[in-house]
């Protein structure tokens, strides 16, 4: 299923907070995650995430541009550090969203 989210928190995750912050008022396109089978990795580290039962997931290219146009300085983050990588999602906790649409 397919909505809009509305980031309403600062994200969790290994990204700098000056970053993270940047999602914050942005409305992304998502998927809903039933939590089932699905898991996630920290952005820098590699290692496993926790805490992404409920998530909404977005396309990791998809959420760069629209960060991009609001803060541009932190989409470059995510290029630098080599995203989006092609195929690929990006997890928001269930509170860190509201569905919009």
């Amino acid at each position: 299923m397919r909505c809009l989210i509305e980031i309403t928190e600062i994200p969790d995750g290994e990204a700098p907070l000056e970053v993270r912050r940047k999602w914050v008022g942005l409305v992304l396109p998502c998927q809903y995650i039933d939590g089932t089978g699905s898991h996630s990795v920290e952005v820098l580290s590699g290692k496993l995430a926790t805490g992404y039962q409920n998530a909404r997931a977005v396309a990791q290219h998809e959420a760069i541009a629209a960060l991009s146009e609001m803060a541009p300085e932190a989409a470059r983050w995510w290029t630098d550090h080599g995203y989006p990588k092609n195929g690929r999602v990006f997890l928001f906790k269930e509170h860190e969203a509201r569905i919009c649409a």
